[in-house]
């Protein structure tokens, strides 16, 4: 699927599944135009809405997925298969780990609002 495709559907909420890859590169995508955060943010409330499960979605961990994709994607020329190579830990799906503690990111004040990282800075 090309970007424009999966930003449409995701946007439009059509998109049938949201794998992780796709939810970095619609971050590594954002970012390129600037507000990753709230552009991703807006979508995956409207998306979780739409699959009836708002209570998937999680502010600090959009806020700091954002954050770090974004920060990685600064002056990045190429496209996003070229990003992902270059930067394997967004295949992680447990890199918040290594900023917030356990009990921190697994919170309820977390899932509602963001919560700068507890074990180091993004």
């Amino acid at each position: 699927m090309d970007d424009a495709t999966l930003v449409e559907q995701f946007e439009n909420c059509t998109l049938p599944d949201l794998t992780h890859r796709d939810h970095v590169r619609l971050v590594f995508l954002y970012s390129r135009a600037g507000a990753a955060y709230p552009r991703i943010r807006e979508g995956l409330i409207n998306y979780t809405a739409s699959r009836g499960s708002s209570s998937a979605f999680h502010e600090t961990r959009t806020w700091a997925w954002a954050q770090l994709i974004e920060a990685a994607a600064a002056g990045h020329e190429g496209g996003f298969d070229d990003f992902w190579a270059q930067h394997p830990e967004f295949d992680r799906r447990d890199l918040l780990d290594d900023y917030y503690a356990p009990q921190v990111l697994s919170s309820d004040e977390a899932r509602a609002a963001v919560v700068e990282p507890t074990l180091r800075a993004i």
